[in-house]
């Protein structure tokens, strides 16, 4: 069954907000000194992890581990190091899938940037086959412009250098629309060429700034990220499209929209509010 969930942080209180809400499930951001982080290293704490999760009816969709991999380049042995901590960790918590960016030199060009990728990344591979778990590449550009963004998969030009540099079927896709949609590409389109790479989803809406738009063109920052059903992504059609491609997986929502933010506290009404949008429509099935 399809769960519905959210990209947070591990901490009780967030767990008790999500469950309260009605979400199934947590993508869980995973880094070296925070909580999660710091729980996956250790039998016991993964057992207590999996058993606050537990307690508030969620499931664990994801641990993310969301960091630029090959740049600096001194500090990619280190960063991948930790990448397998937590490729290990998921598979052993039964957690199907670790969510990442690969990451790039701002300075490269995706193509020149598939070498470095390909280093790096075929161990980790191997570490997520030996462990049954998916690594998914999310296709954020990292930051507005395209031509010094800092990531790889951001256009099927880039996904499938990445899937032809490192084939392993372990090595997949977190598709986000809304990245593909700014971007001018056809987000329909991409779920059915790549519907064997897909193993996690973002619910992440998108609407354009026309001023800016008009003044810098898409890549100079028009457009602005909404929770679902407040920009303009139809969620019923991409719904369509992941389970017209056999789609089973989790879909969690990445709250980016300014309009409810942490700043303004407003962060849970936007959580509250997609909640409502998503649950009558979501294919939980």
């Amino acid at each position: 069954m399809r769960k519905l969930g959210v990209l947070d942080n591990y901490r009780e209180d967030r767990l008790r907000v999500l469950q309260d809400i009605g979400y199934e499930c947590m993508s869980v951001q995973v880094r070296e000194g925070n909580p999660a982080g710091d729980a996956i290293t250790t039998a016991d704490g993964q057992k207590r992890m999996l058993e606050d999760f537990a307690k508030h009816n969620l499931e664990i969709s994801a641990l993310a581990a969301y960091t630029n991999y090959l740049h600096p380049a001194d500090q990619t042995e280190a960063k991948i190091a930790y990448m397998k901590t937590v490729v290990q960790a998921a598979g052993k918590m039964g957690v199907k899938c670790v969510a990442a960016m690969t990451g790039r030199d701002p300075a490269k060009s995706i193509r020149d940037s598939i070498p470095d990728f390909k280093k790096a990344f075929e161990p980790v591979a191997r570490v997520a086959e030996d462990s049954g778990v998916k690594v998914v590449f999310e296709n954020w550009v990292g930051g507005d412009d395209i031509n010094h963004g800092i990531n790889i998969g951001i256009c099927p030009e880039g996904l499938n250098l990445m899937f032809e540099a490192v084939p392993s079927e372990a090595i997949g896709f977190e598709y986000d629309p809304s990245h593909f949609y700014w971007q001018g590409i056809d987000h329909l389109r991409v779920i059915r060429e790549f519907a064997p790479r897909i193993h996690h989803v973002h619910l992440k809406d998108v609407e354009f700034l026309p001023e800016t738009m008009y003044q810098r063109g898409c890549t100079g920052g028009a457009f602005r990220f909404r929770i679902p059903g407040w920009g303009v992504l139809k969620w019923q059609d991409i719904f369509t499209a992941l389970l017209e491609v056999g789609y089973n997986g989790n879909m969690v929502v990445e709250h980016e929209d300014s309009t409810f933010s942490q700043k303004n506290g407003r962060f849970d009404e936007g959580l509250r509010l997609a909640h409502a949008y998503l649950r009558p429509i979501f294919p939980s099935f």
